[in-house]
């Protein structure tokens, strides 16, 4: 065989080995979608029909409710065997609602700053800035309510469980998160009564510099009642 022919025939395999290859890798490409399309996302409201809620009111001002103004909607933070409740040195021009400002938290730590914003998000019934607090890769294993009213949560509390470096040298971070609503009407938690606890294990990530949730889990065990 010449050179020519040679060449020819070398040509001819690299083509049909890029060809090869560019299929490969459309067909990679499509059973990914495939995948992601019809992969069974985990929801994070689940609804025990068993339980009888409060009715749903969207236009309502939870604060006109003399009751649940009473309840403290300040952060209690766990870390290293030690709890404090966050938030009772702060002026009271400073509070929205009896919770200390977010500069506030931000002044104990960045950690404590995102809960405290994402338990005002709930209390607000802030749905549409809601997703903000998940990161990217979040919704790929899990799916949020699209809509729900303000909520009465109250004694809240956050308890580190651990943390660890992730292989982009970022911090993950776990946590137990407990609140109570009151008057729950389902529309954001459809698995737990009013004024009982079913706490949660939050995941979070470093991500473009912020704080964001990206696991839930409900911690194994039975539903705890209000004392």
């Amino acid at each position: 065989m010449n050179d020519e022919k040679r060449k020819l025939l070398l040509k001819r395999i690299v083509k049909l080995v890029c060809i090869v290859l560019c299929a490969l890798l459309a067909l990679y490409i499509v059973l990914y979608g495939v995948n992601r399309l019809f992969r069974k996302k985990k929801p994070t409201r689940v609804v025990d029909e068993s339980i009888r809620f409060s009715s749903a009111d969207y236009d309502a001002d939870i604060f006109n409710d003399p009751f649940y103004v009473a309840k403290e909607r300040n952060i209690t933070w766990s870390e290293y065997g030690d709890s404090e409740l966050l938030g009772l040195n702060c002026p009271a021009e400073r509070c929205w609602h009896g919770i200390a400002d977010r500069e506030y938290y931000l002044s104990v730590g960045e950690e404590q700053a995102f809960f405290r914003d994402f338990a005002v998000c709930l209390i607000k019934g802030d749905y549409v800035s809601y997703p903000s607090f998940f990161t990217r890769g979040f919704f790929d294993n899990y799916t949020i309510p699209e809509i729900f009213t303000p909520q009465k949560l109250y004694d809240i509390s956050v308890e580190v469980v651990n943390r660890k470096a992730t292989e982009d040298g970022e911090r993950e971070s776990q946590f137990i998160l407990r609140y109570k609503i009151m008057n729950n009407n389902g529309t954001y938690r459809g698995d737990v009564a009013s004024d009982s606890v079913r706490p949660l294990v939050i995941t979070t990530r470093i991500e473009n510099g912020a704080v964001l949730i990206d696991s839930i889990a409900f911690l194994e065990g039975k539903k705890t009642s209000s004392d």
